[in-house]
């Protein structure tokens, strides 16, 4: 073993025993390892950054765009509404959400999946009244068993496929696996996992209760919020999934003139219903993004203008709004933007929204524009508290967003170059408005994309140095005791 195999060795073993004991990152231990191999002259840069250049690491980073975009457009949640459903009992939730989740990880890449509809899937389930760490296991479970039925399916498929890209000049008998040449083998294995989870799950899988809401504020806030149409129109307060929200519930259903109190779980919703929640700030976040609610119509935004957030504002002491009702504040025209929940003096507000008389100290919900934040008006009369990560999903778009996603896959079951239709998917993303150029760049988890990137560095350091034969060398019958033949 030469110089360079065993600083490579010793390279390797110090990243991972760095990121065992959870000393460092994953991406900080194997880009200082790799770094550090260039540094003492075991590989040149090129050895060492090569990693950046393989078409499975760029593919990567292409899904992650995708799948952000579908996320943003609500097009994850459009899916999961109509496929989740209202199941009762623990087995008849994974029986709803695995396969999906398997059929979604084998046409887009598993990381990805899990980051898209991670945020559904846990609200969907705490609107069930089942405990959120049993489901969030099987998600990652089930996104694993569907990376193994098609190339684009896991990250080390697409990295294997690029090694394999790189190498063919020096290897003309080498031959770069197609999209689906490892289902026959992948589809099985799914198939037996899932029944595993399915029947097993409900055993197995711990229940750690509402973990999850511990941090939930003890603030009650009311928010009204508009039935706009399908999939909550036509439904049942229980067939919504609106009867058991963790820290939130529907206090009143404004229908017209007539106001329905105490409100049951078979209370038919109507087109144009007004539902008046009361809660916790964060739940009423979370359930803006439920297809079929809105703002109320005299307040909604045009979808065009812009990108929109939500916010938590404190009405300051020298606020213009002091004194004055919601409904006679000009709020919309003013801030361009929409208050859809107060809280005044920690209670819950009586009545309609619409009829609340601001005084100082009172906590909005806002549905704004971007610019909101850094407007005059909005830090003369409001003390920004956070920005809320339930950022309402641009709906008019989904449908834009799952064409891009249909149209990546049929390419990739074609042949299609994997890196060249990530890229070519995520630029249409942006392209069409799915997501703004800076949430692309945050979409990209750049941890990941830098620990592949650097694991291929430091495999290109094996290769360089002769390590790898070392290895296989020792692995080999000879070496392991085998008795030479007679």
């Amino acid at each position: 073993m030469t110089v360079g195999a065993v600083l490579t060795l010793v390279a390797i073993l110090v990243a991972l025993a760095l990121m065992v004991t959870d000393l460092l990152s994953p991406d900080v231990a194997l880009l200082g390892a790799v770094v550090a191999l260039a540094v003492l002259g075991v590989v040149t840069p090129t050895e060492a950054l090569s990693g950046f250049a393989n078409h499975g690491m760029l593919t990567v980073a292409g899904l992650f765009v995708i799948a952000d975009g579908l996320d943003r457009t609500g097009a994850v949640e459009r899916l999961s509404t109509r496929v989740l459903g209202q199941p009762r009992t623990p087995r008849a939730a994974l029986a709803r959400m695995v396969p999906p989740i398997v059929l979604a990880s084998a046409v887009l890449n598993n990381t990805a999946v899990v980051a898209a509809t991670l945020p559904a899937v846990r609200d969907w389930s705490r609107r069930m009244g089942i405990a959120p760490s049993r489901v969030l296991m099987a998600l990652s479970y089930a996104s694993i068993l569907g990376g193994t039925c098609t190339l684009i399916g896991t990250s080390t498929n697409l990295v294997v496929a690029g090694l394999v890209h790189d190498a063919l000049p020096d290897h003309p008998g080498l031959t770069v696996p197609g999209f689906f040449d490892i289902t026959p083998l992948g589809v099985p294995v799914a198939l037996v996992g899932m029944a595993v989870l399915v029947l097993l799950g409900p055993v197995l899988l711990p229940d750690r209760g509402g973990n999850l809401d511990a941090a939930a504020s003890d603030r009650d806030l009311t928010a009204e919020l508009l039935v706009a149409g399908a999939p909550i129109a036509g439904a049942t307060i229980e067939q919504a999934g609106l009867r058991h929200l963790p820290g939130l519930f529907v206090a009143e259903v404004i229908r017209g003139d007539h106001v329905i109190t105490a409100v049951g779980s078979d209370v038919v919703l109507e087109a144009g219903d007004q539902l008046v929640f009361v809660g916790d700030i964060q739940r009423v976040a979370e359930i803006r993004r439920m297809p079929g609610l809105d703002a109320p119509k005299a307040h909604r935004f045009d979808p065009r203008r812009g990108d929109r957030l939500l916010a938590q504002v404190v009405v300051s002491q020298r606020s213009a709004l002091l004194g004055r009702a919601l409904r006679d504040s000009g709020f919309r025209s003013h801030y361009h933007a929409v208050v859809l929940a107060v809280s005044s003096g920690g209670e819950r507000v009586r009545g309609r929204l619409g009829d609340h008389v601001f005084r100082a100290g009172d906590l909005l919900l806002v549905e704004a524009h971007r610019e909101f934040l850094t407007e005059d008006a909005t830090r003369r009369d409001f003390t920004v508290v956070s920005r809320l990560e339930a950022t309402p999903p641009r709906r008019d778009r989904s449908g834009r967003a799952l064409g891009v996603l249909l149209a990546v896959i049929v390419a990739l079951a074609f042949g299609a170059p994997p890196a060249v239709v990530g890229f070519a998917g995520a630029g249409a993303m942006i392209a069409l408005r799915c997501l703004s150029v800076a949430e692309a760049r945050d979409a990209v988890d750049v941890q990941v994309v830098v620990a592949i990137a650097a694991a291929l560095g430091l495999g290109s350091a094996m290769h360089a140095t002769g390590l790898d034969g070392d290895i296989v060398g020792l692995l080999s019958p000879g070496r392991l005791g085998a008795r030479p033949h007679r």
